[in-house]
């Protein structure tokens, strides 16, 4: 998907080119111009994909001057209030604006706890072209949340 999809994009619509190596060996340059039954075959095929993709080449974007980056961490008891929220928000979220969450232990390593408690991650990102309108809308996005209140706040 990349970043900021429902602004911008898919990632995949932003491949101008890519380099690949077919089941013959050969070492091909595909865009749209060049190669081009490889290169929409590539673009559409997904895993299926019949030859080895050894770079992309990507449309790039300048980075918005009012990016923001807002992630809160609730315990996962807190999911039958938190994720009605990320729903309701993502209905009427902005399209600058992406909402994640994910469902993780806090400790992933072999001598973690047995007894740790999964943590509930959401976090918000704005793009936008100045950081006021950044602001404006992390500020609404946030006052959404009543009176949830996370285990630990992180505003980056």
């Amino acid at each position: 998907m990349g970043w900021n999809h429902r602004g911008w994009g898919w990632a995949a619509e932003s491949i101008v080119a890519l380099d690949a190596i077919t089941a013959d060996g050969d070492v091909v340059r595909c865009s749209e111009e060049i190669n081009a039954d490889l290169f929409w075959s590539a673009r559409g095929s997904g895993p299926g994909f019949f030859a080895v993709v050894t770079q992309f080449h990507l449309q790039s974007r300048e980075v918005p001057a009012g990016m923001l980056t807002s992630l809160y961490v609730w315990d996962i008891s807190e999911y039958d209030a938190v994720l009605p929220w990320v729903i309701d928000t993502s209905r009427i979220a902005d399209p600058d604006m992406e909402i994640n969450v994910l469902a993780k232990y806090p400790d992933n390593s072999e001598n973690a706890s047995p007894n740790q408690r999964i943590n509930l991650i959401v976090s918000l990102v704005t793009f936008n072209k100045d950081s006021k309108a950044a602001q404006l809308l992390r500020k609404k996005s946030h006052g959404r949340r009543g009176k949830l209140l996370p285990t630990k706040v992180t505003a980056i």
